[in-house]
């Protein structure tokens, strides 16, 4: 339903929805002047700016830029005191409308100048928020924005800690739009949801696709698990509410998603047919440490806080079917092993093997014990070993078949 707001000689044109989170401004106007009409085309269509190479440069156009962006944050603010949804929406519109611009750039690979730009941009906010302390703007669309940017070149990290960004905004704002955060793009992004009806689904879709490859690989290890599908890990994990109800697990399932999303993209980005460097093999140190610590917060926020690796491990070993003394009969045989990891994990990742020390495993005990190797080494180690530079892709996929079998099992247990 498309609505109308008076606000002094102001006027909004919005459609409007019940519940406010897929609301949005059309317009905004006022006498002889037509906002959005000007933030969509001011630096493409004005010629007075025609001869300036870089916008974003050019002293006369910044103080232009700047004093229609700051009265608009001024209608906004005012908006709320009417409309606290429509406050948000009228900030979205903002940043939307101004869009057009590195939406250009990027569309002719000029991503860079797009970033400088958007940094334009968000540097009129922040003075804005500085000059106005009590005023502070909704900036959850702008960081959505320019974490696209970096997502576009393959920058995942710059590009999650923007979206992050956005979502820490977004969830400022459901005291005007309940359950909003949630809802919006930026989170579902971070926590790889299927459709993602937005302007960075085709991303998502690609992580996705190569995560629904690695659980038919994990169906065909683990037979017993032969039902599971990438639906089932969506509601077990993506789309399970016991997820979401508090930060710290919002924050693990945000985490999850970005080692996972990082180890593809890595993947991605590299030629795989090369054989590993010295700094291949330093460079997967951090990333499967960062996994090892998410799958550990798991077990410790799920199973209890023991103080050491082998306590929690065996907690977890425990609700996930394992048969041995964990601590006695499978620990010894990888704790403090780092002079003997090249051997060790060369044997742990035969999953066609079912014997590693004399004793007969599993490929729950393979997985754990690939854990546990693993986390001792990185997180006492930044040393150059050549099988981890050599099977990173399998260490991670163990990892993520360690997740698979943990969100099971205690979907079983009623754990989670």
């Amino acid at each position: 339903m498309i609505k109308y707001i008076k606000y002094k000689n102001y006027t909004i044109e919005y459609v409007n929805d019940k519940k406010g989170i897929n609301s949005y401004v059309k317009s905004i106007t006022t006498k002889g002047r037509n906002y959005t009409a000007q933030l969509q085309s001011l630096w493409t269509f004005d010629i007075f700016y025609s001869h300036v190479h870089h916008l974003y440069d050019f002293e006369v156009y910044q103080k232009v830029v700047k004093e229609m962006i700051f009265e608009l944050c001024e209608l906004a603010i005012n908006t709320k005191k009417i409309n606290g949804a429509l406050y948000c929406h009228v900030c979205s519109h903002i940043f939307n409308a101004i869009s057009n611009y590195p939406y250009y750039l990027m569309k002719f690979q000029l991503h860079y100048n797009a970033m400088l730009f958007w940094k334009f941009i968000l540097e009129i906010l922040k003075l804005w928020d500085k000059e106005k302390p009590n005023k502070e703007i909704h900036k959850g669309t702008i960081y959505g924005y320019i974490g696209e940017v970096h997502m576009n070149i393959g920058d995942t990290e710059i590009a999650f800690a923007n979206l992050y960004r956005a979502v820490r905004d977004d969830f400022k704002i459901e005291k005007y739009i309940p359950n909003y955060a949630r809802q919006a793009p930026g989170y579902k992004i971070l926590t790889l949801h299927a459709n993602t009806t937005h302007w960075m689904s085709n991303y998502v879709e690609k992580i996705r696709s190569i995560l629904s490859e690695d659980i038919a690989e994990f169906v065909k290890v683990f037979p017993q698990y032969s039902s599971f599908d990438i639906k089932n890990f969506d509601s077990l994990f993506i789309e399970n509410k016991f997820f979401d109800k508090n930060k710290y697990f919002q924050d693990l399932k945000i985490a999850c998603s970005y080692y996972i999303w990082q180890t593809y993209y890595y993947g991605g980005k590299i030629d795989r047919s090369e054989k590993s460097s010295t700094f291949d093999n330093l460079n997967s140190i951090p990333k499967l440490f960062g996994m090892c610590v998410a799958i550990e917060s798991l077990a410790s926020k799920l199973l209890g806080k023991e103080k050491y690796l082998w306590e929690r491990m065996d907690l977890l070993y425990t609700n996930i079917g394992g048969t041995y003394n964990f601590k006695n009969d499978l620990y010894p045989e990888v704790n403090n092993k780092d002079e003997k990891i090249q051997s060790l994990l060369k044997q742990l990742l035969n999953y066609k093997s079912h014997k590693f020390a004399g004793k007969s495993i599993n490929e729950i005990d393979r997985c754990i014990l690939v854990y546990s190797l693993i986390r001792n080494f990185t997180a006492h180690n930044l040393k150059s070993i050549k099988i981890i530079g050599d099977k990173f892709f399998e260490i991670a996929q163990s990892f993520l078949f360690l997740i698979f079998v943990f969100l099971i099992e205690l979907k079983k247990k009623k754990k989670i």
